[in-house]
């Protein structure tokens, strides 16, 4: 890989956003217990921390009400 495309791929992991929990969400903890970086915490609500979402996408495939959504990463040139 060369530099610049070194830099590229970084700044496309950096614009990269975490898993979002919807207000769909039924609190089953499926997503909890799967997320295999506990990035997902129960603190009133499910919520993903964002520095430890790796998009993995673990969380989207486990949610039986289709509640986690996985947002499109922005790619900065």
């Amino acid at each position: 890989m060369t530099a610049a495309r070194a830099v590229t791929a970084a700044r496309a992991v950096t614009a990269a956003r975490a898993a979002v929990v919807t207000a769909d969400c039924q609190g089953c903890g499926a997503c909890l217990l799967t997320c295999p970086e506990h990035a997902i915490r129960p603190a009133p609500f499910l919520v993903v921390l964002e520095e430890l979402c790796t998009r993995c996408g673990e969380c989207v495939e486990v949610c039986p009400v289709d509640a986690v959504l996985l947002p499109e990463a922005e790619v900065i040139a």
